[in-house]
């Protein structure tokens, strides 16, 4: 699946959570987002999860295409 795929997959669930009355915030959704990427990307987990503020959904997966393509 591509990065672009699967953030998409994420937010989609998240989205249907939160109509269901089940708060899915942008932390809780990143949190989840990277602790699911593949071994090629799971680098990505620590470097994310150790910033301060934690970065917004649309930075972290922006950030995520860009390694996609490297």
């Amino acid at each position: 699946m591509t990065v672009a795929d699967y953030c998409r997959k994420q937010k989609v669930l998240a989205d249907k959570l939160n109509a269901l009355g089940t708060t899915i915030t942008d932390k809780r959704l990143i949190q989840n987002m990277v602790r699911g990427l593949g071994s090629r990307l799971t680098y990505m987990c620590t470097l994310t999860l150790k910033q301060h503020p934690l970065p917004l959904f649309l930075e972290v997966r922006s950030s995520l295409l860009l390694e996609e393509l490297v």
